[in-house]
């Protein structure tokens, strides 16, 4: 009998383990753009992305960034987006502020704005995500780095209330840490986090190889994202997770063959047997960093770099497509891509639709 026992506990031992090491990955997968400045760069990404797996293929959610000090912020692309059924994620940035001041009330004004031209957006309840505070535990003008931690958790307190006072639950809440904490490691991702008064949490990872004399070696997204994802992991609970950011910049392997397209696909390989994310936003614009030495070249500028981002997106869908990668890649917008967003931003506003 305590022979039978043991194989009993054994058998269940080994379902429990075998059930976990099953990939996440699969048409549930939410896969997003980012930074959205305008739809026809979605449009125009998709569309080459179709072209090179062969089959439709959609973001989940765009992200835009939304700075708070101006006073007109242009939705255009936003309504656009949330009439065509994209789920949005608003990274809404403070410029220069401290937590200190951020909690005392001083940029109130600026978040009462914002939050009323939330509620002005065709948006159904749970379709719009904020991020606000991201890389808390960063380096940003209210980030760990700058501040003391009980003014952040202050910070965080007060902009959570007042954005509840007019969006309600109307908008999701997303708490947004950096890979790396710049003091205090996990423990200051644990410390930060708000509790149940958000409803996503995210991480964000970029491997900037070459962008300064600090980045000299490639990283792996895991390598880099699973301490943070691990924190949010043991805070968030049950919440959606989500890869906030993420991309590359473009290197050399040792064999001598591009680097950016294998540490695509080898993100969606650890994303879907490593992590609990339910979701991956790629960053797919350049852009310059003060502390870095060169253009961090985050977007998609050949036809190998296109084919590993396919790749990687049917891993993440589970999709048994392997990408195209010739001639598919271009920067001109096509005339099917202008038409659409044509379509979908002026004439769908006006006749009330957005082209799904």
């Amino acid at each position: 009998m305590r022979f039978l026992k043991i194989v009993i506990s054994c058998g269940l031992l080994c379902l429990v383990l075998v059930a976990n090491a099953q990939p996440r990955c699969g048409p549930e997968m939410r896969i997003g753009f980012a930074p959205a400045r305008s739809m026809v760069r979605v449009y125009n990404v998709e569309q080459m992305i179709t072209r090179s797996l062969k089959r439709d293929f959609r973001f989940d959610f765009v992200s835009f960034y939304v700075p708070l000090a101006e006073k007109a912020w242009d939705t255009d692309n936003v309504k656009s987006a949330l009439r065509q059924g994209y789920d949005i994620f608003v990274v809404a940035t403070f410029h220069g502020a401290s937590a200190a001041d951020i909690a005392s009330g001083k940029h109130d004004a600026q978040l009462r704005r914002f939050a009323q031209v939330l509620m002005t957006l065709p948006a159904r309840d749970g379709q719009i995500a904020v991020r606000i505070l991201h890389e808390s535990n960063g380096w940003y003008a209210w980030s760990v780095a700058k501040n003391h931690r009980a003014d952040i958790q202050r910070a965080w307190a007060h902009v959570i209330a007042l954005l509840r006072e007019t969006v309600g639950t109307h908008v999701r809440i997303d708490y947004n840490v950096t890979r790396k904490s710049a003091r205090g490691g996990a423990k200051t991702i644990v410390a930060l986090y708000p509790g149940d008064d958000v409803e996503v949490c995210s991480t964000t990872s970029f491997n900037r190889v070459g962008s300064s004399k600090w980045h000299k070696t490639p990283h792996g997204f895991w390598e880099e994202a699973k301490s943070s994802h691990d924190a949010l992991a043991k805070v968030c609970g049950n919440k959606p997770l989500y890869v906030g950011e993420v991309s590359t910049m473009p290197f050399v392997r040792a064999d001598g063959t591009p680097g950016k397209p294998e540490w695509f696909r080898q993100l969606a390989e650890d994303v879907c047997t490593q992590s609990r994310f339910d979701g991956v936003t790629f960053f797919l614009r350049d852009k310059l960093l003060p502390d870095a030495d060169v253009i961090l070249k985050w977007g998609i500028h050949n036809d190998a770099e296109l084919a590993g981002l396919a790749d990687a997106i049917a891993h993440l869908k589970n999709w048994d497509v392997r990408a195209a990668s010739d001639g598919i890649y271009t920067d001109n917008v096509p005339v099917v891509v202008a038409l659409r967003y044509f379509f979908t931003r002026f004439l769908g506003a006006l006749l009330g639709f957005g082209g799904k």
